[in-house]
C-alpha cells in the first residue's frame, strides 16, 4: 500500500532573438517541454514556474539547463522505477533540448497517443494497447511521408533498425508481429472469430510494453541521440527487465 511521490527540480532559460506572442510560445516552449519532462519520467508533470522577460532582453537564442538539474542523481535521490531519462543522463543536453523542440513541432499527435497509453491507472488495458500501437504506426508513417504501409512492415523496419535491442524479450519477432497484429484487429472489430489470435491479461501488458520501449528507443534516436546512448537508457529502464521476466516466464512469442 502506500504511495509514491517523485520530484525534479530544473530550470530551462529559453532566449529569443525576436518577440512572438503568448500563444506562440504555449505551442513553440511550454506544451513541448512538458512533454519532454514527462516523456522522460514515464509520469504526469507540469511546469510550477514561469519567468517572462520584457521583449529586447534578449539577441540570441539558447537553451541552457542549469547545473540544479544535474545535480539530481540516481544513486542519491528516489527517482520513479520507470523513469527513461534524467537531463544527467544525456551527454549533450542543450542540443537534446533543441533537437526534441524541432520534432516535437511536427509529431504531436504522435505524442498525444503516446501518453494517453503511458500513464498507469488512467485507462483500462486494450485502451493503453491500442494506444501505443497507434502512436507506433503514425511515427513510422510520420518519418516515411507513406500512409500505404501495412503495420507488420512498420514494425519490421523499426525491429531492424533497432540492432536486436529488444532481442532479450522477443526472441521469435515474426511470432511477435503476428500477435501484434492480430491484437490489434480483435481488439478493433471485436470479430469472436479472432478472439484466440488476440492477447489479453499479462500477454497483452507485454505486448504494450515492449511496443512502447521499441517506440522510446526511436524516439531518442529521432531527437538525435547516439544509438548507444538510447540503447543504454532502455536496457536500464525497469520495465525492460520487468517485461523480459514474464515473457520468458510465460514462453510469448516463441513460435
Amino acid at each position: 500500500g502506500g504511495s509514491y511521490n517523485s520530484s525534479q527540480h530544473s530550470s530551462i532559460t529559453i532566449e529569443l532573438d525576436k518577440a512572438i506572442t503568448f500563444k506562440r510560445f504555449l505551442e513553440d516552449f511550454y506544451r513541448p517541454l512538458i512533454d519532454l519532462v514527462q516523456f522522460g519520467s514515464s509520469l504526469l508533470n507540469s511546469i510550477t514556474f514561469l519567468n517572462i522577460l520584457p521583449i529586447g532582453a534578449y539577441k540570441w537564442v539558447k537553451m541552457i539547463p542549469t547545473n540544479e538539474f544535474d545535480q539530481i542523481k540516481r544513486a542519491k535521490e528516489p527517482v520513479h522505477r520507470y523513469t527513461l531519462f534524467l537531463l544527467s543522463d544525456l551527454t549533450e543536453k542543450n542540443d537534446f533540448i533543441l533537437n526534441w523542440l524541432n520534432f516535437h513541432r511536427n509529431t504531436q499527435h504522435i505524442f498525444s497517443l503516446y501518453f494517453d497509453s503511458l500513464h498507469i491507472g488512467f485507462q483500462f488495458p486494450v485502451t493503453k494497447y491500442l494506444n501505443i500501437v497507434q502512436s507506433t504506426e503514425s511515427y513510422h508513417a510520420e518519418r516515411t511521408k507513406d500512409d500505404n504501409i501495412k503495420l507488420r512492415m512498420r514494425l519490421q523496419d523499426l525491429l531492424i533498425e533497432s540492432d536486436d535491442l529488444l532481442a532479450p524479450i522477443i526472441s521469435n519477432q515474426n511470432a511477435f508481429i503476428s500477435r501484434t497484429i492480430h491484437t490489434r484487429n480483435y481488439y478493433t472489430h471485436y470479430n469472436p472469430k479472432k478472439r484466440n489470435k488476440a492477447a489479453s491479461g499479462i500477454e497483452l501488458l507485454c505486448l504494450t510494453y515492449a511496443l512502447r520501449l521499441l517506440l522510446d528507443f526511436h524516439l531518442l534516436l529521432a531527437c538525435k541521440l547516439e544509438k548507444t546512448q538510447c540503447k543504454q537508457l532502455i536496457i536500464e529502464n525497469s520495465s525492460f527487465s520487468s517485461v523480459k521476466q514474464l515473457v520468458n516466464e510465460n514462453d510469448f512469442w516463441k513460435d
